[in-house]
């Protein structure tokens, strides 16, 4: 019965974790393979954090402390300073 209800468990994580809609990089026509850990995207609600191409997709990082990411020059900035 256990075993059931893990199963159960792990399947309905999977699936949240699936229907997150991040971006994906050749969508966002970064699919350049000599350079696509050089390639950034904003997330979608959090100005601290921002999406890095790699080969295998996505991967979510975040800007130091206080720092916000600026989705036009694809750098981490002062919140004054950045377009978020």
């Amino acid at each position: 019965m256990k075993l059931i209800v893990f199963i159960f468990a792990f399947a309905a994580i999977v699936a949240f974790v699936a229907s997150q809609q991040a971006p994906d990089c050749v969508a966002i026509g970064k699919s350049t393979p000599e350079d696509i850990s050089k390639y950034y995207h904003p997330h979608e609600s959090d100005c601290n954090l921002f999406y890095q191409c790699a080969d295998y997709g996505l991967v979510l990082k975040a800007c130091p402390d206080d720092l916000h990411f600026d989705r036009n020059e694809h750098i981490c900035g002062y919140p004054e300073d950045v377009t978020c």
